[in-house]
Protein backbone atom coordinates (compact mmCIF):
# COMPACT_ATOMS: atom_id res chain seq x y z
CA UNK A 1 0.00 0.00 0.00
CA UNK A 2 1.27 3.45 -1.05
CA UNK A 3 0.17 6.03 1.82
CA UNK A 4 -0.12 9.63 0.62
CA UNK A 5 0.60 12.32 3.28
CA UNK A 6 -0.50 16.13 3.17
CA UNK A 7 1.64 18.22 4.61
CA UNK A 8 0.08 22.00 4.62
CA UNK A 9 1.76 25.00 3.36
CA UNK A 10 1.60 28.76 3.29
CA UNK A 11 0.89 28.99 -0.56
CA UNK A 12 -0.40 25.42 -1.38
CA UNK A 13 -0.81 21.40 0.22
CA UNK A 14 2.42 19.64 -1.17
CA UNK A 15 1.49 15.92 -1.46
CA UNK A 16 4.24 13.56 -0.54
CA UNK A 17 3.81 9.82 -1.49
CA UNK A 18 5.51 7.15 0.89
CA UNK A 19 5.94 3.93 0.40
CA UNK A 20 4.81 0.84 2.16
CA UNK A 21 8.51 -0.11 3.65
CA UNK A 22 9.18 3.49 4.85
CA UNK A 23 6.09 3.69 6.56
CA UNK A 24 6.75 0.14 8.36
CA UNK A 25 10.52 1.00 9.01
CA UNK A 26 8.95 4.15 10.72
CA UNK A 27 6.00 2.20 12.96
CA UNK A 28 9.23 -0.03 13.99
CA UNK A 29 10.71 2.91 15.01
CA UNK A 30 8.27 4.61 16.86
CA UNK A 31 6.73 0.89 18.77
CA UNK A 32 11.01 0.23 19.80
CA UNK A 33 11.53 4.41 21.33
CA UNK A 34 8.04 4.07 23.20
CA UNK A 35 9.71 0.64 24.51
CA UNK A 36 12.60 1.93 25.13
CA UNK A 37 10.87 5.06 27.34
CA UNK A 38 8.90 2.59 28.85
CA UNK A 39 11.56 0.15 29.90
CA UNK A 40 13.46 3.51 30.94
CA UNK A 41 10.94 4.86 33.59
CA UNK A 42 10.52 0.82 34.83
CA UNK A 43 14.21 0.63 35.76
CA UNK A 44 13.75 3.92 37.23
CA UNK A 45 11.06 3.16 39.20
CA UNK A 46 13.13 0.13 40.45
CA UNK A 47 16.09 2.73 41.31
CA UNK A 48 13.55 4.57 43.62
CA UNK A 49 11.80 1.53 45.42
CA UNK A 50 15.55 0.31 46.09
CA UNK A 51 16.11 4.05 47.77
CA UNK A 52 13.12 3.36 49.87
CA UNK A 53 14.42 0.23 50.98
CA UNK A 54 17.84 1.82 51.61
CA UNK A 55 16.59 4.69 53.54
CA UNK A 56 14.03 2.07 55.23
CA UNK A 57 17.13 -0.03 56.47
CA UNK A 58 19.13 3.06 57.53
CA UNK A 59 16.29 3.79 59.86
CA UNK A 60 16.37 0.45 61.33
CA UNK A 61 19.20 1.40 64.06
CA UNK A 62 17.41 4.36 65.53
CA UNK A 63 13.94 1.96 66.07
CA UNK A 64 16.45 -0.76 67.20
CA UNK A 65 17.85 1.43 69.88
CA UNK A 66 14.97 2.74 71.15
CA UNK A 67 13.69 -0.85 71.48
CA UNK A 68 16.70 -2.91 72.75
CA UNK A 69 18.85 -0.21 73.64
CA UNK A 70 21.12 -3.45 75.11
CA UNK A 71 22.25 -4.46 71.93
CA UNK A 72 24.36 -1.56 70.89
CA UNK A 73 26.52 -1.33 74.46
CA UNK A 74 29.48 -2.55 72.71
CA UNK A 75 29.32 1.17 71.24
CA UNK A 76 27.87 3.30 74.36
CA UNK A 77 29.45 1.34 77.44
CA UNK A 78 32.05 3.70 80.17
CA UNK A 79 31.00 6.81 79.35
CA UNK A 80 28.21 9.85 79.26
CA UNK A 81 29.76 11.26 75.90
CA UNK A 82 30.00 7.90 73.62
CA UNK A 83 26.27 7.15 74.58
CA UNK A 84 25.40 10.89 73.74
CA UNK A 85 27.75 10.81 70.29
CA UNK A 86 25.77 7.34 69.66
CA UNK A 87 22.47 8.62 69.62
CA UNK A 88 23.36 11.21 67.66
CA UNK A 89 25.00 9.09 65.14
CA UNK A 90 22.10 6.77 65.19
CA UNK A 91 19.62 9.92 64.44
CA UNK A 92 21.75 11.20 61.32
CA UNK A 93 21.57 7.87 60.12
CA UNK A 94 17.59 7.43 60.02
CA UNK A 95 17.54 10.97 59.22
CA UNK A 96 19.22 10.26 55.75
CA UNK A 97 17.27 7.33 55.87
CA UNK A 98 13.87 8.75 56.27
CA UNK A 99 15.20 10.99 53.35
CA UNK A 100 15.50 8.52 51.11
CA UNK A 101 12.80 6.88 52.13
CA UNK A 102 10.69 10.44 50.84
CA UNK A 103 12.82 10.75 47.81
CA UNK A 104 12.47 6.64 46.49
CA UNK A 105 8.58 7.19 47.30
CA UNK A 106 8.37 10.32 45.31
CA UNK A 107 10.63 8.80 42.10
CA UNK A 108 8.18 5.55 42.63
CA UNK A 109 5.26 8.07 42.18
CA UNK A 110 6.67 10.07 39.61
CA UNK A 111 8.32 7.43 37.43
CA UNK A 112 5.20 4.86 37.65
CA UNK A 113 3.52 8.08 36.29
CA UNK A 114 5.51 8.50 33.39
CA UNK A 115 6.18 4.44 32.64
CA UNK A 116 2.34 4.52 32.53
CA UNK A 117 2.19 7.14 30.12
CA UNK A 118 4.43 5.84 27.51
CA UNK A 119 3.27 2.47 28.36
CA UNK A 120 -0.51 3.96 27.39
CA UNK A 121 0.64 6.00 24.10
CA UNK A 122 2.58 2.12 23.22
CA UNK A 123 -1.19 0.92 23.52
CA UNK A 124 -2.49 3.86 21.80
CA UNK A 125 -0.10 3.15 19.35
CA UNK A 126 -0.09 -0.72 19.21
CA UNK A 127 -4.24 -0.35 18.73
CA UNK A 128 -3.73 2.26 15.44
CA UNK A 129 -1.41 -0.12 14.05
CA UNK A 130 -4.35 -2.74 14.59
CA UNK A 131 -6.88 -0.75 13.54
CA UNK A 132 -4.97 0.11 10.04
CA UNK A 133 -4.26 -3.42 10.00
CA UNK A 134 -7.76 -4.41 10.07
CA UNK A 135 -8.55 -2.16 7.66
CA UNK A 136 -6.33 -3.36 5.36
CA UNK A 137 -7.17 -6.80 5.86
CA UNK A 138 -11.10 -5.52 4.62
CA UNK A 139 -9.81 -4.16 2.19
CA UNK A 140 -8.01 -6.82 1.09
CA UNK A 141 -10.78 -9.11 1.73
CA UNK A 142 -12.96 -6.71 -0.41
CA UNK A 143 -10.26 -6.94 -3.21
CA UNK A 144 -10.41 -10.57 -3.19
CA UNK A 145 -13.81 -10.67 -3.58
CA UNK A 146 -13.56 -8.58 -6.53
CA UNK A 147 -10.77 -10.52 -7.87
CA UNK A 148 -13.11 -13.42 -7.20
CA UNK A 149 -16.12 -11.85 -9.39
CA UNK A 150 -13.14 -10.82 -12.03
CA UNK A 151 -11.82 -14.58 -12.16
CA UNK A 152 -15.55 -15.76 -12.41
CA UNK A 153 -16.22 -13.26 -15.52
CA UNK A 154 -13.02 -14.53 -16.64
CA UNK A 155 -13.58 -18.10 -16.91
CA UNK A 156 -16.86 -16.89 -18.60
CA UNK A 157 -15.39 -15.21 -20.78
CA UNK A 158 -12.45 -18.04 -21.57
CA UNK A 159 -15.42 -20.23 -21.93
CA UNK A 160 -16.87 -18.03 -24.99
CA UNK A 161 -13.23 -17.30 -26.30
CA UNK A 162 -12.21 -20.86 -26.44
CA UNK A 163 -15.88 -21.71 -28.42
CA UNK A 164 -14.96 -18.76 -30.67
CA UNK A 165 -11.32 -20.45 -31.08
CA UNK A 166 -12.92 -23.40 -32.13
CA UNK A 167 -14.74 -21.13 -34.55
CA UNK A 168 -12.09 -19.54 -35.86
CA UNK A 169 -9.86 -22.74 -36.41
CA UNK A 170 -12.32 -24.18 -38.44
CA UNK A 171 -12.58 -20.54 -40.98
CA UNK A 172 -8.85 -20.52 -40.63
CA UNK A 173 -8.28 -23.88 -41.97
CA UNK A 174 -10.53 -23.37 -45.01
CA UNK A 175 -8.85 -19.70 -45.21
CA UNK A 176 -5.56 -21.54 -45.39
CA UNK A 177 -6.68 -24.32 -48.34
CA UNK A 178 -8.01 -20.68 -50.03
CA UNK A 179 -4.28 -19.33 -49.37
CA UNK A 180 -2.65 -22.19 -51.15
CA UNK A 181 -4.34 -21.46 -53.63
CA UNK A 182 -3.69 -18.14 -54.11
CA UNK A 183 0.01 -18.86 -53.05
CA UNK A 184 0.31 -20.94 -56.14
CA UNK A 185 -1.20 -18.78 -58.49
CA UNK A 186 0.74 -15.65 -56.92
CA UNK A 187 4.10 -17.50 -57.42
CA UNK A 188 3.25 -18.21 -61.36
CA UNK A 189 2.52 -14.47 -61.61
CA UNK A 190 5.69 -13.49 -59.96
CA UNK A 191 7.05 -15.54 -62.26
CA UNK A 192 5.44 -13.74 -65.66
CA UNK A 193 6.10 -10.27 -63.89
CA UNK A 194 9.98 -11.61 -63.47
CA UNK A 195 10.24 -12.15 -67.25
CA UNK A 196 7.69 -9.30 -68.34
CA UNK A 197 10.23 -7.15 -66.04
CA UNK A 198 13.35 -8.69 -68.08
CA UNK A 199 12.05 -8.47 -71.41
CA UNK A 200 10.84 -4.65 -69.82
CA UNK A 201 14.65 -3.77 -69.42
CA UNK A 202 15.81 -5.31 -72.57
CA UNK A 203 13.13 -3.20 -74.01
CA UNK A 204 14.51 -0.42 -72.20
CA UNK A 205 17.98 -0.63 -73.21
CA UNK A 206 17.41 -0.88 -76.72
CA UNK A 207 15.04 1.93 -77.17
CA UNK A 208 18.39 3.68 -75.45
CA UNK A 209 20.32 2.14 -77.79
CA UNK A 210 18.60 3.29 -80.71
CA UNK A 211 17.81 6.46 -79.17
CA UNK A 212 21.66 7.43 -79.04
CA UNK A 213 22.27 6.16 -82.45
CA UNK A 214 19.13 8.46 -83.52
CA UNK A 215 20.17 11.42 -81.70
CA UNK A 216 24.32 10.81 -83.13
CA UNK A 217 22.56 10.55 -86.86
CA UNK A 218 20.04 13.48 -86.20
CA UNK A 219 22.52 15.73 -84.61
CA UNK A 220 25.00 17.70 -86.95
CA UNK A 221 28.78 17.32 -86.21
CA UNK A 222 30.17 20.46 -84.16
CA UNK A 223 33.60 21.00 -83.60
CA UNK A 224 33.97 21.95 -79.76
CA UNK A 225 37.90 22.87 -79.04
CA UNK A 226 39.55 23.10 -76.04
CA UNK A 227 42.51 25.60 -75.03
CA UNK A 228 44.56 21.85 -74.66
CA UNK A 229 43.84 21.16 -77.91
CA UNK A 230 44.97 24.95 -79.14
CA UNK A 231 48.15 23.66 -77.21
CA UNK A 232 48.29 20.40 -79.43
CA UNK A 233 48.24 22.11 -82.56
CA UNK A 234 50.15 25.46 -82.10
CA UNK A 235 53.27 23.06 -81.30
CA UNK A 236 53.07 22.64 -85.26
CA UNK A 237 52.68 26.25 -86.15
CA UNK A 238 53.49 27.02 -90.14
CA UNK A 239 52.41 23.34 -91.05
CA UNK A 240 50.30 23.53 -94.78
CA UNK A 241 47.31 21.93 -95.16
CA UNK A 242 44.72 21.77 -97.52
CA UNK A 243 41.33 20.01 -98.23
CA UNK A 244 41.38 17.61 -100.81
CA UNK A 245 37.80 16.77 -100.43
CA UNK A 246 34.49 17.53 -99.11
CA UNK A 247 30.94 15.65 -99.10
CA UNK A 248 28.12 17.70 -100.66
CA UNK A 249 26.20 18.18 -97.79
CA UNK A 250 25.39 21.29 -95.84
CA UNK A 251 26.35 19.54 -92.74
CA UNK A 252 29.97 18.52 -94.04
CA UNK A 253 30.81 22.04 -95.68
CA UNK A 254 30.07 23.35 -92.27
CA UNK A 255 32.41 20.81 -90.38
CA UNK A 256 34.85 21.89 -93.11
CA UNK A 257 34.90 25.63 -92.03
CA UNK A 258 35.01 24.77 -88.58
CA UNK A 259 38.21 22.58 -88.68
CA UNK A 260 39.48 25.45 -91.24
CA UNK A 261 38.98 28.17 -89.01
CA UNK A 262 40.33 26.15 -86.20
CA UNK A 263 43.78 25.38 -88.13
CA UNK A 264 43.82 29.06 -88.75
CA UNK A 265 43.68 29.68 -84.77
CA UNK A 266 46.45 27.35 -84.33
CA UNK A 267 48.80 29.02 -86.62
CA UNK A 268 48.51 26.27 -89.47
CA UNK A 269 48.81 27.73 -93.27
CA UNK A 270 45.94 26.85 -95.62
CA UNK A 271 47.56 25.44 -98.94
CA UNK A 272 46.57 26.28 -102.42
CA UNK A 273 43.85 24.35 -103.43
CA UNK A 274 43.42 20.91 -105.48
CA UNK A 275 42.40 20.95 -108.02
CA UNK A 276 39.18 18.86 -109.00
CA UNK A 277 35.76 18.01 -110.75
CA UNK A 278 33.04 19.20 -109.36
CA UNK A 279 34.65 21.53 -106.73
CA UNK A 280 32.52 23.99 -104.87
CA UNK A 281 33.85 26.92 -102.72
CA UNK A 282 33.10 26.42 -99.18
CA UNK A 283 33.38 30.29 -98.29
CA UNK A 284 32.01 31.51 -101.32
CA UNK A 285 32.66 34.62 -103.17
CA UNK A 286 34.38 35.96 -100.09
CA UNK A 287 37.38 33.56 -101.32
CA UNK A 288 37.53 32.98 -104.86
CA UNK A 289 40.84 30.68 -104.71
CA UNK A 290 39.33 28.15 -102.09
CA UNK A 291 37.69 25.16 -103.77
CA UNK A 292 37.38 21.71 -102.72
CA UNK A 293 36.60 18.71 -104.64
CA UNK A 294 33.18 16.94 -104.04
CA UNK A 295 33.97 13.31 -102.33
CA UNK A 296 31.63 10.74 -101.75
CA UNK A 297 33.20 9.16 -98.54
CA UNK A 298 31.84 9.46 -94.93
CA UNK A 299 33.70 10.44 -92.10
CA UNK A 300 37.12 12.72 -91.25
CA UNK A 301 40.12 11.62 -92.89
CA UNK A 302 43.83 13.19 -92.20
CA UNK A 303 46.45 11.81 -94.67
CA UNK A 304 50.02 13.10 -95.44
CA UNK A 305 53.16 12.12 -97.52
CA UNK A 306 56.74 10.77 -96.46
CA UNK A 307 59.63 9.31 -98.42
CA UNK A 308 60.38 6.36 -95.74
CA UNK A 309 58.49 3.38 -96.09
CA UNK A 310 55.89 2.38 -94.15
CA UNK A 311 57.42 -0.24 -92.26
CA UNK A 312 60.61 2.25 -91.55
CA UNK A 313 58.11 4.50 -89.67
CA UNK A 314 56.08 1.99 -87.84
CA UNK A 315 59.17 1.51 -86.67
CA UNK A 316 60.27 5.07 -85.37
CA UNK A 317 59.01 6.13 -82.31
CA UNK A 318 57.34 9.91 -82.39
CA UNK A 319 59.44 11.84 -81.90
CA UNK A 320 61.73 10.80 -84.95
CA UNK A 321 59.17 10.47 -87.09
CA UNK A 322 58.82 13.65 -90.06
CA UNK A 323 57.37 17.03 -88.50
CA UNK A 324 54.52 16.57 -91.13
CA UNK A 325 53.43 13.12 -89.71
CA UNK A 326 53.85 14.50 -86.22
CA UNK A 327 51.33 17.37 -87.45
CA UNK A 328 49.09 14.67 -89.11
CA UNK A 329 49.00 12.37 -86.14
CA UNK A 330 48.03 15.43 -83.42
CA UNK A 331 45.30 17.10 -86.19
CA UNK A 332 43.94 13.41 -85.92
CA UNK A 333 43.95 12.67 -82.17
CA UNK A 334 42.44 16.18 -81.66
CA UNK A 335 39.42 15.87 -84.49
CA UNK A 336 38.72 12.55 -82.96
CA UNK A 337 37.85 14.40 -79.78
CA UNK A 338 37.19 17.80 -80.76
CA UNK A 339 34.03 16.25 -83.73
CA UNK A 340 30.86 15.76 -81.93
CA UNK A 341 28.69 14.08 -81.51
CA UNK A 342 31.59 11.21 -80.84
CA UNK A 343 31.79 8.45 -83.17
CA UNK A 344 34.38 5.21 -83.75
CA UNK A 345 33.73 6.45 -87.23
CA UNK A 346 33.91 9.88 -86.80
CA UNK A 347 37.60 9.98 -87.56
CA UNK A 348 39.29 7.41 -89.05
CA UNK A 349 41.30 5.10 -87.24
CA UNK A 350 44.79 5.97 -88.38
CA UNK A 351 46.78 8.63 -90.31
CA UNK A 352 46.99 7.64 -94.29
CA UNK A 353 50.74 7.98 -95.63
CA UNK A 354 51.37 8.49 -99.13
CA UNK A 355 54.48 8.03 -100.88
CA UNK A 356 55.67 11.29 -101.92
CA UNK A 357 58.33 14.35 -100.20
CA UNK A 358 54.85 16.75 -99.81
CA UNK A 359 54.89 18.57 -96.77
CA UNK A 360 51.22 19.10 -96.49
CA UNK A 361 48.60 17.72 -94.24
CA UNK A 362 45.82 16.68 -96.74
CA UNK A 363 42.19 16.70 -94.44
CA UNK A 364 39.23 14.87 -96.69
CA UNK A 365 35.84 15.92 -94.64
CA UNK A 366 33.33 13.16 -96.07
CA UNK A 367 29.68 12.75 -95.28
CA UNK A 368 28.22 12.10 -91.77
CA UNK A 369 28.90 8.49 -91.17
CA UNK A 370 25.27 6.35 -90.39
CA UNK A 371 26.48 4.51 -87.27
Amino acid sequence: MVHVVALPSSSASLLMVVSPEIIDALDKSIREELQKTSHFFFLWVLISAFVVGAGVALEGPELLHEMWPRLFTCFTRGSVTRIRTFKRVIKKIGFWGWLLVVVGILGEGIFEALQNRAEGQLQTFNDILLADAQRNAGNARASAIDAANASSRADSESEKATASSANAMALAQGARKEADTFEKDIVFAKRQAADAESHLADALKQAEQAQEVLYRIKTPRSLVTTGDMLTTLKKFRGTKYVFRSVGQDDESIILLKAIDKFLKDCGWQRDKSIPGFPAINPNGKDESDFSVTIGFTRGVTVSTQAVEEIKELQSRPLPWLPPQLQAAIGLRQVLSIAIKPSTETAVYKQVSVENGNSETVTIDVGEKPLE
